[in-house]
């Protein structure tokens, strides 16, 4: 009886622990670290860790080359002498900070616009939402981006 009841509790102990640990998504500053496909599958993003802060490049593009079969360059940059650098390498994330379960104080760099935005990203399951924005955090875009690797 005594035998029974112990093999009951220790799994009624692990029944109400075990989920705990399962579905609790703590998260920790190194989640972000991989590569991440962008919001709208043209591009892959390596974020990585360098000191206490955490940088993103371009490591892949869906469209690599232009009409002219020329790779494409970040043309829209506002530093002319800059214009002629391939995307593919091109650092786009700086300087994230971790901070309460999310990235924060960092900047992003749009090269469509030629324009960086400051930035936070949270975690969303498995994937995470990047909010840039100029002026106050609650005007702005979010994307949410898929991790690759």
């Amino acid at each position: 009886m005594t035998r029974c009841l112990c093999f009951f509790l220790i799994t009624l102990l692990i029944g109400f622990c075990l989920p705990t640990k399962i579905f609790s998504q703590k998260t920790t500053s190194s989640f972000i670290k991989g590569i991440w496909m962008t919001h709208n599958e043209k591009a892959q993003i390596k974020i990585f860790r360098k000191k206490n802060r955490y940088y993103g490049k371009i490591v892949w593009l869906k469209n690599p080359k232009d009409s002219l079969g020329q790779k494409i360059t970040d043309r829209n940059n506002p530093k002319e002498n800059l214009r002629n650098q391939p995307l593919i390498g091109l650092q786009i994330l700086n300087a994230i900070t971790f901070e309460n379960e999310s990235w924060k104080n960092g900047t992003i760099y749009d090269p469509e616009n030629g324009k960086s935005y400051s930035l936070s990203i949270r975690r969303k399951g498995r994937d995470i939402e990047l909010r840039g924005y100029s002026g106050g955090s609650n005007i702005g875009r979010i994307q949410i981006w898929t991790r690759f690797r």
